[in-house]
């Protein structure tokens, strides 16, 4: 019966590992503040002067190499990225609402 039992511990960091790695593989993104997500970006709560006195105001939040990135520089990288997505037919991440699309589909 001992030898039953041990073996359970051997396998015990193989098992652990394999649930780690689906656990890590299939998590969402999960952001800190609510406005570090571009979802939110054009949110009242995401918008100056609601903001700005919390410091959760997208343009404090997102960094480049550690330097603070303005709001015009991240709806620029925002739109190059979805245009370089379209272009190559991938779909969004998050599902696009009839009221405020992501992007147009690729045909």
């Amino acid at each position: 019966m001992k030898t039953g039992f041990l073996d359970m511990y051997k396998y015990l960091p193989v098992a652990a590992l394999v649930i780690g790695i689906i656990v890590v593989f299939f998590a969402g993104d999960v952001y800190r503040y609510p406005c570090q997500d571009p979802v939110n970006w054009s949110t009242p709560e995401c918008e100056p002067p609601t903001c700005t006195a919390s410091a959760t105001c997208p343009a404090n939040l997102v960094t480049m190499n550690g330097e603070t990135v303005s709001a015009e520089e991240l709806a620029a990288m925002v739109a190059e990225i979805e245009a370089s997505q379209a272009a190559v037919g991938i779909k969004p991440a998050v599902p696009a609402t009839e009221e405020q699309p992501l992007y147009e589909e690729v045909q």
